[in-house]
């Protein structure tokens, strides 16, 4: 495979993998995907795909040379097969951490099909294969609040969330309902929680200050990892966990208007 050294606005594909050197695909114990599309309206960078060992070693060896890897059916190169990198030479050099191997295509080189329903993802070294496939990633994500349905929100009521695209999967975090002057936790380390039914939100809203009046935001929070949600996964094979983002991070958080009226 060709080491690319310069990257723009790009689709990376990065493995970390076992401890033995050399060690082939096959021979990768807990393997972890993340794939990283462009957000091509934003032109940020770097967008990247990745595999990874999550559990780590004692050692950071190359994967196999021979090791390629296919988006939607289309060869991306390998960028680098991965090092250590070092803290320092003196008295002797210590290992810092270990440096992914990266396969990379910049804008210019970007998949016809990079905007396909489905995203399929294949990594080949030898006879192992490895497939992933997800749907709808860099589709636009939106949240719609289906009840209350005027939008006004008083202690005890019921509200419920409709997230869009509904094949998504959702894990939500915390729940804040903030305006002028107040803020208040529905849901999380606060005790509150949140219901997932398919693509649909549900939590109550406790007992609200006297200061809760007027316009405000109720933002949902997800996960540092996986954010709030993320795109249907379809195929998984040969990895120990697959994670689909579009941009350089998952989906964080989802913010909709809303009127308080605390009494």
């Amino acid at each position: 495979m060709h080491a690319l050294t310069r990257c723009v606005t790009s689709l990376w594909i990065v493995v970390l993998w076992g401890c033995d050197p050399g060690r082939p695909l096959a021979e990768l114990t807990a393997p972890s995907l993340v794939v990283r599309l462009p957000r091509l309206e934003e032109q940020k960078w770097p967008e990247s795909l990745a595999i990874y060992l999550s559990d780590g070693g004692e050692g950071c060896p190359d994967l196999s040379s021979r090791t390629e890897a296919f988006f939607n059916d289309t060869e991306v190169p390998m960028a680098t097969a991965g090092h250590f990198k070092e803290r320092g030479s003196f008295p002797i050099a210590t290992p810092e951490r270990c440096v992914s191997t990266v396969f990379v295509t910049g804008a210019d080189e970007f998949p016809s099909n990079l905007r396909d329903e489905v995203t399929r993802i294949r990594l080949e070294e030898g006879d192992t294969t490895f497939h992933a496939e997800a749907f709808l990633v860099c589709t636009p994500r939106s949240i719609t609040m289906t009840a209350p349905a005027d939008g006004v929100l008083r202690s005890g009521d019921e509200v419920e969330l409709e997230w869009q695209p509904a094949t998504d999967v959702l894990s939500p975090g915390n729940v804040w309902l903030r305006g002028t002057g107040f803020s208040v936790q529905l849901a999380g380390s606060s005790g509150g929680t949140v219901q997932v039914e398919g693509n649909r939100l549900r939590l109550r809203i406790p007992q609200l200050p006297a200061s809760a009046q007027g316009p405000a935001n109720l933002q949902v929070f997800g996960h540092s990892r996986t954010g709030l949600s993320q795109p249907q996964v379809t195929r998984c094979e040969g990895f120990a966990e697959c994670l689909f983002w579009c941009g350089t991070a998952p989906h964080p958080t989802a913010s909709v208007p809303v009127t308080v009226q605390a009494q």
